[in-house]
């Protein structure tokens, strides 16, 4: 060690005496390029994060504004849904049939509404919560569904739309091809939680409920209908429609939506290797714990399915303010890596252009 210590000692005084006797002229030159290096390797240095924050920052910006477009996509299409059920509990025909328990005359009517306004499923309950019809099932009926949440708002007078994940038992009263459609098999994903089952059997359902009054503003019954959102992707493709509008990077979908029933992927744009959407794909580990744990936004880069993305957040809830699923918004973030690389190594050779301009000036 000392052995190594005083060949160190001695390389750097011959360094330093044959700087020493160096002209002057060739001293300052020396020194002037030692001062230019550093300074731009400083400034290449320092540049370089600040402009990867600037850009990281502005994207992280636009994705929180994309992600509020999402929100509205979303409400629309419960709105829209809302809209259709109080219509019809206002109609004299739907009104009598109930009050009269003419189901035949229920199922044809709102069989037809059904299918015009593509609901899933579309129901009617008497004054008690018994299912008088189901227009996607009509030999299930009978059952009490008074133990549901939005049709005990129903019966209790109010108006209710809201976001629900319905058993897979319960989906099966209303039609088996939406409890078919409702199951999903996970598919092993990196950077995720690692999860007891390995499907999910129940589904996630957009949906809104009314109570029927007959002339005297007595409640009769409810009208309950929405739309599954397993493997429906009219929300998540119109998001990408309006706020990416479809452009790409590389062959790469820049911008990308979301749907999760709690951590699994159930509706989406996100594509696997193999150019598939990735339903059945989960939430990263660290995405799960910030939203689906603690309730809280997320924005952030994040690791989805098999890239790094600039990504939003957000918990869905139910009308019972418990955190069902998650609604998110990412942009691919290699075009914003690569614009950084680009902009830095331009600035680079600007950098190394000046040195060499102003040691050929010095040379003369």
């Amino acid at each position: 060690m000392k052995i190594n210590n005083i060949f160190s000692k001695l390389s750097s005084s011959k360094m330093a005496s044959k700087f020493l006797d160096l002209s002057l002229r060739s001293k300052f030159l020396l020194s002037f390029i030692v001062v230019i290096l550093l300074g731009a390797l400083l400034t290449l240095t320092f540049g370089t994060r600040l402009e990867h924050q600037t850009i990281i920052s502005l994207a992280q910006q636009k994705v929180r504004h994309d992600l509020s477009s999402a929100w509205m996509v979303f409400n629309e299409k419960l709105n829209r849904i809302k809209d259709i059920i109080q219509l019809n509990t206002s109609r004299e025909s739907i009104i009598n049939a109930v009050k009269f328990n003419e189901r035949d005359i229920l199922l044809q009517y709102l069989g037809r509404i059904r299918e015009m306004f593509e609901l899933d499923f579309l129901s009617v309950t008497d004054q008690k919560g018994q299912v008088l019809i189901r227009t996607s099932h009509p030999e299930s009926w009978g059952d009490d569904l008074s133990h549901d949440i939005m049709v005990r708002k129903a019966l209790e007078g109010k108006i209710i739309e809201g976001t629900q994940i319905i058993s897979r038992e319960d989906l099966i009263k209303e039609s088996r091809h939406l409890a078919e459609k409702a199951f999903i098999k996970i598919i092993p994903t990196p950077k995720t939680k690692p999860r007891k089952s390995d499907s999910e059997e129940n589904g996630m359902v957009i949906k809104s409920a009314a109570p029927i009054r007959d002339d005297g503003g007595m409640i009769i019954g409810t009208i309950y209908g929405g739309i599954l959102l397993n493997r429906n992707n009219e929300i998540v493709d119109r998001v990408k429609e309006i706020v990416f509008k479809d452009e790409k990077y590389k062959g790469r979908e820049i911008g990308t939506a979301t749907i999760f029933q709690r951590d699994v992927r159930i509706s989406t744009n996100v594509e696997t290797e193999d150019g598939t959407r990735a339903v059945g794909t989960l939430v990263s580990q660290e995405v799960n714990q910030a939203v689906l744990q603690q309730g809280n936004s997320w924005i952030h880069r994040a690791f989805v399915v098999n890239d790094w993305y600039i990504s939003a957040y957000e918990p869905i809830k139910d009308i019972e303010n418990n955190i069902i699923g998650i609604l998110y918004v990412g942009m691919l973030e290699k075009p914003y890596i690569d614009l950084r690389n680009k902009v830095m190594l331009t600035f680079t050779g600007i950098a190394f252009l000046c040195v060499v301009l102003l040691l050929g000036m010095m040379s003369f």
